[in-house]
This record gives C-alpha cells, sequence and structure tokens, in this order.
C-alpha cells in the first residue's frame, strides 16, 4: 500500500505522504541489503559445511589408510621377530631396544632407543623401511638382504612391542 502510495506522493498527489515515501524506499534498499548479507552467508556456510564434510571424508579415509599399514605391520610374527632381533640387533639396540646394546652407545649418532619419543612418532611404514633399506649417515644398515620380506615383518612386529 505503502508503495502505491508513494507513486502517488511523487505525482503530487499526497505531497505529504513523501517522507514515508522515503522511508518505505531506505526500508527496500535495507531490505536488499540484508538479503544479499543472507546470500552470502548462505554461501559461506554451504563452503564452510563443504569444507566441513571434506575434513570429515579425509580423516576417516586416512584413518583407514593408516590402518591398513598398521595391520600388514602387525602381519609379522614378534615372537619370530623376537629371536631374529636377539641375534642380530641386540648388539647394538640392546635387549629392550634402548640403543644401549654394547656396541650401540658407542656409535655415532648412537643406535635408535625404541622406547624413545622421537622413535614413537615413526609410523610403522617408516620403521620397516629403515630395517629394509637402513639408515644414511649411521650405522644401520639395510636389512633387505639377509632377510626376506616375512622376516622384516616379523622383526618390526617385535620392535613395535618395544615401543612401551
Amino acid at each position: 500500500m505503502q508503495c502505491v502510495t508513494g507513486l502517488f506522493c511523487i505525482r503530487g498527489v499526497f505531497p505529504e505522504m513523501k517522507s514515508e515515501v522515503l522511508k518505505c524506499g531506505r526500508r527496500k534498499a535495507q531490505d536488499a541489503q540484508t538479503a544479499e548479507v543472507r546470500q552470502r552467508e548462505e554461501k559461506a556456510m554451504t563452503r564452510t559445511h563443504w569444507c566441513a564434510v571434506m575434513v570429515v571424508c579425509s580423516t576417516v579415509w586416512w584413518g583407514m589408510f593408516s590402518m591398513s599399514h598398521h595391520v600388514s605391520a602387525f602381519g609379522g610374527d614378534a615372537a619370530k621377530g623376537k629371536v631374529i632381533y636377539q641375534a642380530k640387533c641386540v648388539t647394538c639396540h640392546g635387549p629392550e631396544g634402548k640403543g644401549d646394546g654394547p656396541i650401540g652407545k658407542a656409535l655415532k649418532p648412537p643406535a635408535g632407543d625404541f622406547s624413545s619419543g622421537e622413535s614413537k612418532t615413526k609410523s610403522s611404514d617408516e620403521l620397516q623401511d629403515i630395517i629394509t633399506n637402513g639408515k644414511p649417515k649411521t650405522a644401520m644398515m639395510a636389512w633387505n638382504k639377509q632377510l626376506n620380506e616375512a622376516e622384516i615383518q616379523d622383526v618390526l612386529a617385535y620392535v613395535l612391542t618395544l615401543r612401551n
């Protein structure tokens, strides 16, 4: 009704209504701005929602992926790994994997301590890679020529028990 009255006001039929028409126009402009703001917020919420969904999906995927690697690491037999560890690793890493074997402390850098915070941050894949290929600039040699894949998995399974 005010908009129709506004048309008459502009034409001079109801000049006393001019201030009301201006208020009406300002209100429409504010409503339009509010609608634009609302649309921007909805788009932002849509983007935020989409990002949140992507983060959740990525986290789930990463969790499933990393779990599959942990399962493969635990595919080895820790009891068999202990026998191999005692025969080949104990002189450097010590009986409890603390890097305190008869040779381990004399090495520069010293042999790895599997119970250390640094060692605990390494994934099963990283540890398997170190066992398989050795570690450059250290005394840790590659075992892929002396041990087969199953034996490396067994040693890894045992090493993971020494982290506690």
